[in-house]
């Protein structure tokens, strides 16, 4: 019975987060280095099971605040961040 309860799939929906240091969606691609690296998140967190989901932390409106509102809402299970150019200091307050 155990068995059988291990090898069902996980019935709990999360995502992994990937955020992006940039204002669109998929603007990461400019950038061989960094398109690899994240194709290479998207490959494993799909044969985990997660779906890996792009957040834009320049995006209009975004901030550190409702970043991580968004986060907590859609349980987000791992976070995974882009490169960067500039320090960032933000912190996920609970």
């Amino acid at each position: 019975m155990a068995q059988q309860r291990m090898l069902r799939k996980n019935d709990i929906r999360a995502d992994l987060a990937f955020i992006s240091f940039h204002k669109t969606s998929g603007a990461y691609r400019v950038s061989y280095h960094e398109a690899a690296v994240v194709n290479g998140a998207q490959m494993r967190a799909r044969e985990l099971g997660y779906p890996l989901v792009e957040y834009c932390l320049y995006a209009p409106g975004m901030s550190a605040r409702r970043m991580a509102e968004i986060l907590r809402a859609r349980a987000t299970a791992g976070v995974f961040f882009g490169a960067s150019l500039t320090k960032v200091w933000w912190r996920l307050e609970r």
